[in-house]
């Protein structure tokens, strides 16, 4: 309600790169592909949602609301990403947070900033910009890998804000056997 969705369309969060900010891309091939990402995820029948990294200033990519079918998050991605039906990112920590909560995550391989998600079988990786808009209408239609996804969650660990308490078993466990 607070964005405006459309209830029946599935959502697709995205953490927006932040090619720009962490240097990775001067500012002008920077837009470039925001545009073109978001003008690629404006086509598919869906709500997107945007979240920006901390680093992001707000009144830089406010006028992409304007321009494109999207909306920017006021929370934090902590705050969303599970409750998404897809997951978009070119940054490999977020595409593992999305793993961890079971929301199939798609790659922007094709930025190359170095990372490998191949081990994922989960995860989606898009290795050319051609390839986005097909792979993307893809996971919306059949929902990614659940299987894998499952799998790998689970081998990752539980996100229940009791990991720490775990581990203090697990060492406890050790030294007094």
């Amino acid at each position: 309600e607070e964005y405006e969705f459309d209830k029946k369309q599935k959502l697709i969060v995205v953490a927006l790169p932040q090619l720009a900010e962490h240097k990775l891309r001067d500012w002008g091939t920077h837009d470039k592909e925001i545009n073109f990402l978001l003008e690629t995820l404006s086509n598919l029948p869906a709500n997107v949602l945007i979240s920006l990294h901390p680093k992001m200033e707000m009144e830089h990519y406010k006028p992409l609301e304007e321009s494109f079918s999207v909306r920017i998050a006021e929370q934090r991605l902590s705050q969303l990403i599970a409750s998404a039906d897809l997951f978009v990112a070119g940054f490999e920590s977020t595409v593992l947070w999305s793993i961890l909560v079971k929301v199939p995550p798609v790659f922007l391989a094709y930025l190359q900033l170095g990372y490998d998600l191949s081990r994922y079988q989960s995860v989606t990786n898009v290795e050319q910009k051609a390839q986005l808009q097909d792979r993307l209408q893809e996971v919306l239609e059949k929902g990614g890998q659940q299987e894998a996804l499952r799998k790998e969650a689970s081998e990752m660990g539980m996100l229940d804000g009791q990991c720490g308490e775990r581990i203090y078993e697990q060492f406890r466990k050790l030294v007094y056997k």
